[in-house]
């Protein structure tokens, strides 16, 4: 009876041992699959990761660029300007300059009471020429008025005029 005994403890023994090997087989079947499934979803999880960066980056890389051209549009634009109002400038400056060696070159002499004197002159300035015309009128033996208009031409016209008087007394 005890070897029958014996015999039907190990055939139970070897059945669960059997079994257990089954289960653990099974489960780690499941372990198995499981870091699989895991191993493909982390592949597919990076590689979702991986394409949105080479999204981002590529459209933040178009938006500095348009950002760049933007600004180079800008930068062309404003140095455009800045030259064309420099360049008016330059010529209107010019102009002056012309008018005021036009005006200062005609020679108004020391008139007296009832004189009348009248002068022309020509200025030229860096591409730039002015004529101008003046008048002096003696108003008494001491006492002088004097006008004068300058006008430049070139691409816009400019007009420059002066006034004067003068009083004449002798000191010794």
């Amino acid at each position: 009876a005890r070897a029958d005994a014996d015999e039907a403890l190990q055939s139970a023994i070897d059945g669960e041992a059997t079994a257990r090997a089954d289960a653990d087989a099974t489960l780690q079947s499941a372990i198995d699959g499981e870091a699989i499934a895991r191993a493909d979803a982390d592949e597919a999880l990076q590689s979702a990761v991986d394409n949105e960066v080479a999204r981002a980056t590529a459209q933040e890389a178009a938006i500095r660029n348009d950002f760049v051209a933007g600004d180079a549009a800008t930068l062309a634009k404003a140095n455009a300007y800045t030259d064309k109002k420099v360049d008016t400038l330059e010529k209107n400056v010019s102009g002056g300059v012309a008018a005021a060696t036009a005006l200062s070159s005609v020679a108004v002499s020391n008139v007296r009471k009832g004189e009348v004197s009248v002068g022309g002159g020509y200025g030229y300035y860096n591409n730039q020429s002015a004529v101008a015309l003046g008048a002096a009128m003696g108003l008494t033996d001491r006492w002088s008025v004097n006008a004068g208009a300058g006008l430049a031409t070139g691409d816009k016209t400019q007009m420059t005029f002066r006034a004067g008087t003068n009083y004449k007394f002798k000191l010794f």
